[in-house]
């Protein structure tokens, strides 16, 4: 008998087993279910190895392909079966205990109280509920009376200041700044409480989320390994991006434009704009051009420099590697961006250049309008140890207004330059990164293995990612969608005597 027909029957019995264990009849053949089932499974192991044991000595692809396929369906018996008993598990326990909890009642039900009993405990819990409710309306009135007084003795006050106001115009004009300022650090902190609300109701609202601790969640989010691990480490992302430029229009609409000129204030609404259309624009279209490959390939005799992914169980081009995040081959494979969701790679590499030089512009232009606010509105610049906690230890920007040394508002524009400062740092390092392997035609695996087999020299590398013309390549930084003509579309990897699309 083969040993894949064995497979076969083995492989109905057990469906039959498993479907008697997941709605079983009682709970007292469970035990003998599960043993047959363990049974079976060892068969099916004992099949397969036996199945290994044959095809290595006449090694052939299509039957190492079939071994494999029937590994997987008994490692999914396996997952399969356990899910199972731990189910079985859980609703034998929760009949137990609901089985107890009639008994407790049956039992209770059976005691015999007298009625004078019941109604003597009765009034107890009257009395001692009115006892409470008197206290209550007590401890009411007394404050009622203490509120009363303050708001007489407010007003007092108020009436006060409001004479000195009449009395002195340049006291009248101070208490109208406070009362502007404060409004604008109540709008300031109800914008900020508001969008974290937000993003925490969102992230909070998902089952998988609700589940987990905080601090296990975020460990999970940081170092993600699977897809939905890497959707939600990119959902976390995409909102610090957001949060980051959302902060920055609020501070420059609030305290720059409004003193500045009608041209200044055009001018600054035009460059919004801008930054606004070509950062989204340029992110938009390296998720566009994500570089998968998933076309299946087999060879007999696969192509010089291709190789077998034994994730995917297909062959693919040189320099392609796989991605657990996206769970497919990545075609010229750099890094996987957290920031896009998407791996770059063949095709988007161009616009993500882009998309780190115009945000490296974003910041430069946010920190140059925000860094001149710090001294008027957060602390101003002295040799002070308050000035080297609150400039230089993040944690404590929160703190500062809460011990008097600045604003609400000053806190919060403290917080957005220092945003915007590792912005600045984090995109010019990637850029830079991005440049250099660029000119010398790597990936990131080409630059940890130090190969340079790939250049033919920095103005084709160039050539290769921006185009043969300059013109196109410059007017591709402001039109993203722009067709530069660039030789990456006709040589996937990079090196166009060895490899062409086909």
């Amino acid at each position: 008998m083969s040993w894949e027909i064995q497979f076969r029957k083995t492989e109905a019995q057990l469906d039959i087993k498993l479907a008697s264990f997941l709605n079983p009849q009682s709970f007292a053949n469970v035990d003998h279910l599960e043993n047959d089932i363990n049974r079976l499974l060892d068969e099916l192991t004992e099949i397969i190895d036996g199945a290994e044991q044959k095809i290595s000595s006449s090694p052939s692809f299509a039957l190492q392909h079939k071994v494999s396929r029937h590994r997987d369906v008994l490692s999914d018996y396996y997952s399969q079966f356990k899910r199972a008993k731990e189910k079985s598990r859980a609703s034998k326990n929760r009949v137990d205990l609901l089985g107890s909890v009639r008994n407790d009642i049956e039992a209770y039900r059976n005691k015999s109280f007298s009625n004078e009993q019941v109604l003597n405990k009765e009034n107890d819990k009257l009395k001692s509920s009115h006892n409470l409710a008197d206290q209550a309306i007590k401890i009411a009135m007394d404050t009622q009376e203490s509120l009363r007084f303050q708001r007489s003795l407010y007003k007092g006050i108020n009436k006060r200041f409001l004479e000195l106001g009449q009395k002195f115009p340049m006291l009248n004009s101070l208490i109208g700044r406070i009362q502007i300022r404060k409004r604008r650090d109540s709008l300031i902190m109800g914008v900020v409480i508001g969008f974290y609300t937000v993003i925490d109701v969102a992230i909070s609202s998902k089952k998988t989320h609700r589940s987990r601790g905080c601090l296990r969640r975020t460990r999970r989010i940081v170092n993600a390994q699977t897809p939905e691990e890497g959707r939600r480490l990119f959902f976390c992302s995409k909102w610090v991006i957001c949060g980051v430029i959302l902060a920055s229009l609020l501070v420059i609409n609030l305290f720059n434009v409004p003193t500045a000129s009608k041209n200044s204030q055009t001018l600054h609404f035009f460059l919004h704009c801008i930054f606004l259309f070509q950062i989204y624009s340029h992110w938009k279209q390296v998720r566009r051009l994500q570089p998968l490959f998933n076309d299946g390939v087999w060879f007999d005799n696969p192509p010089r420099g291709w190789d077998f992914c034994s994730i995917c169980h297909t062959h693919r081009p040189p320099r392609s590697h796989h991605c657990p995040l996206c769970d497919a081959c990545i075609l010229k494979r750099n890094h996987h961006c957290h920031f896009t969701g998407v791996c770059i790679g063949l095709g988007n590499q161009r616009n993500f250049v882009f998309f780190l030089f115009w945000i490296i512009l974003a910041c430069c232009y946010g920190l140059l309008l925000c860094a001149p606010l710090l001294s008027k509105h957060y602390m101003p610049l002295e040799l002070s140890w308050r000035v080297l906690f609150g400039y230089f230890l993040p944690p404590f920007y929160i703190f500062m207004p809460l011990f008097g040394y600045s604003t609400w508002s000053g806190s919060f524009v403290m917080v957005t330059v220092a945003a915007q400062l590792a912005s600045l740092l984090f995109a010019s390092a990637l850029f830079q990164h991005q440049l250099r392997l660029i000119l010398n035609n790597q990936t990131d695996y080409d630059h940890r293995k130090k190969n340079f087999s790939y250049s033919k020299g920095s103005a084709f590398n160039l050539r290769l990612i921006f185009g043969p013309y300059p013109i196109l390549a410059f007017l591709s930084v402001f039109i993203p969608r722009l067709n530069v003509r660039s030789r990456e579309r006709d040589c996937i990897y990079g090196r166009p005597q060895y490899t062409k699309i086909m």
